[in-house]
């Protein structure tokens, strides 16, 4: 099994176990006296959970792929540095800077030379997603993460459910609004409604018996098995 389907495989069993959980802590706070008020904030805490659990995937799936064929991110690396060392210093100088390559990369240098400020390296739109994996990982796997434009959809409804959950900003719930009136995909449809309190929203039903918190869960679960 490859790396990249490690970290695929992986996702999916801690999206299943978080699901598992939920269930039973709404069985928990059933004929509790607040009720709805435990359900509106066991929806959030979970919808939360997803979203950051899904941000961390697409963040290690990339480092996988790279980690599995370096060549292109290097080259990638190295043509920035030269780039940027040129504008800064000129030609002459730039053809005496030297690029030497690690030859032992582990998961954690890799990390540090994509990002040396240890900030994962999800992007935040599908589009930035695709340009991303074109630019550090071989042709063959990169068109996997160009996702069509109904996954394209949920990856971008997820970062902004994400953001808005983190800082319940008015400009946050502006472009979570937005993103979902934008759904248009017959698999996202279910979650369109109107944006009131985050709670309600999460916790109202997509499908029969099914509510729009657990159907992110599974449409991320559909999404990565393609990855």
């Amino acid at each position: 099994m490859s790396l990249c389907d490690n970290e695929v495989k992986r996702f999916v069993s801690r999206m299943k176990l978080l699901l598992n959980h939920h269930e039973e802590l709404k069985l928990a706070i059933n004929n509790k006296r607040n009720e709805a008020s435990l359900e509106n904030e066991l929806v959030i805490q979970f919808a939360l959970h997803i979203v950051v659990l899904w941000e961390a995937f697409i963040n290690d799936l990339l480092l996988a792929y790279i980690e599995m064929y370096p060549k292109r991110a290097l080259d990638s690396i190295e043509k920035r540095v030269r780039q940027s060392n040129e504008d800064k210093f000129g030609k002459s100088v730039g053809k005496c800077l030297s690029f030497s390559r690690p030859s032992n990369l582990s998961r954690a240098k890799l990390s540090a030379i994509i990002d040396h400020r240890g900030w994962n390296i999800t992007p935040q739109r599908a589009e930035k997603l695709s340009a991303k994996a074109n630019e550090l990982i071989i042709s063959r796997f990169a068109k996997k993460l160009s996702l069509n434009s109904e996954d394209s959809e949920l990856f971008d409804y997820a970062a902004n459910l994400r953001n808005f959950l983190s800082h319940s900003s008015r400009g946050a719930r502006g472009i979570l609004r937005e993103s979902i009136s934008n759904l248009s995909g017959r698999n996202n449809l279910p979650l369109k409604a109107k944006l009131g309190q985050i709670g309600p929203y999460l916790k109202g039903e997509a499908q029969p018996r099914k509510s729009r918190v657990v159907y992110i869960a599974h449409r991320l679960q559909n999404i990565a098995k393609k990855l």
